[in-house]
């Protein structure tokens, strides 16, 4: 692991050195003048700062976002009909911005910033939902880095289910709640497909087993809809709006 972030939102300190070939610079040292180990000890310096400081700025960003969430949510104005504004800027801007930092770098897998900043860039993009095309080319990059070893399968499972019901389609891993017809509890989104080996499929992804009712968010119990069937139509429309369905 090369950077971990040092606090949720916070700055981490400026690694020492900083960056060799800085170092270099500062002396007045061309590359053509320098070995081989020494560039090379250079890069990889300049590879952790980068890291370090990029670990940083996504726990800000996932910050950002959990608490505009939390403010929305204690006065209701979360719960109320359609995608809150507010909500969704940051939600877009966060993503460009990873969009952004994967396009230069990479995936910011485990080994380049550690869990808890990994965690917040798959975060980040699951919280995604105004931007299906972003959304569905960085799952691909996800999952190849879980293929490796440098993100969670589950992320990927959660990821994976996300998309299918933005585009109207059964879950595989059943991850997505939503409410139910009574309005009293929560259940998987669009139903699950071949649900008698769900708990396999759950498993090989590191999932618990499948809970098919789950009580409603303590921060949700006040805010149900006034009508099921409406909150479909609702989802309905805005997902053939933002071209998730068509």
């Amino acid at each position: 692991m090369l950077a971990e972030c040092s606090q949720r939102g916070g700055a981490l300190e400026r690694p020492e050195p900083a960056c060799a070939l800085e170092s270099l610079a500062a002396v007045g040292l061309s590359r053509s003048l320098v070995g081989r180990a020494e560039l090379i000890d250079a890069v990889e310096s300049c590879s952790m700062y980068v890291w370090a400081a990029l670990a940083a700025e996504l726990c800000a960003l996932i910050a950002n976002d959990d608490e505009t969430r939390a403010r929305l949510a204690a006065d209701g104005a979360l719960f109320a009909r359609g995608y809150h504004p507010e909500m969704a800027a940051v939600h877009r801007a966060n993503v460009a911005r990873l969009a952004d930092i994967v396009a230069v770098h990479g995936w910011p897998g485990r080994s380049q910033v550690g869990d808890e900043a990994a965690s917040a860039a798959w975060r980040i993009l699951q919280h995604a939902i105004d931007e299906p095309a972003v959304m569905r080319r960085l799952a691909s990059v996800v999952a190849a880095a879980a293929a490796r070893g440098d993100a969670d399968p589950a992320h990927v499972a959660m990821l994976e289910d996300r998309i299918r019901v933005l585009e109207g389609r059964p879950q595989r891993y059943g991850t997505q709640y939503d409410w139910d017809e009574t309005l009293t509890a929560m259940v998987p989104m669009i139903g699950v497909e071949d649900p008698d080996d769900l708990d396999a499929r759950r498993a090989a992804a590191g999932l618990p087993p499948m809970e098919w009712r789950r009580p409603v968010p303590t921060d949700q119990i006040d805010h149900a809809p006034a009508s099921w069937t409406e909150r479909q139509r609702e989802l309905d429309a805005w997902a053939r709006a933002r071209g998730w369905r068509t």
